[in-house]
């Protein structure tokens, strides 16, 4: 793809830099559904940017793909966290949901989620 030829080309991690890796990732996980590629590159902006809550979203969102809804939870809370640290003159406010609305609603989906396997799970124990 033209995002990955760019950033062949590009290894200093500049503001484009992280940013194409940050779509990409969104486009790895939810239109080719390749969660290890996407993890790959949320993992490299997170590293170069740790307090974008987006990024922690897309996290959140690779874990929750994976059905590993318990680690999707904690990587919700972060970005909302991460969220509330953010400075109201920010240069980049790239999705102002992901830093409140998105995880939340994230994280009522995954409890749900959680609570409907453990009644189907205790169904079949007995």
């Amino acid at each position: 793809t033209h995002a990955e030829r760019f950033l062949f080309k590009e290894s200093n991690p500049t503001y484009p830099v992280i940013m194409t890796r940050y779509y990409l990732a969104q486009i790895q996980l939810y239109v080719k559904r390749n969660v290890h590629e996407a993890m790959r590159n949320i993992v490299y902006c997170l590293a170069q940017k740790p307090l974008m809550a987006e990024f922690w979203c897309v996290v959140g969102d690779c874990f929750y793909r994976s059905g590993v809804h318990e680690k999707a939870i904690f990587f919700y809370n972060t970005a909302i966290e991460m969220g509330k640290g953010r400075q109201t003159d920010d240069p980049h406010p790239i999705e102002v949901s992901k830093y409140n609305e998105y995880p939340n609603k994230m994280i009522e989906l995954c409890k749900l989620i959680l609570k409907e396997s453990i009644g189907n799970y205790s169904m079949f124990a007995s």
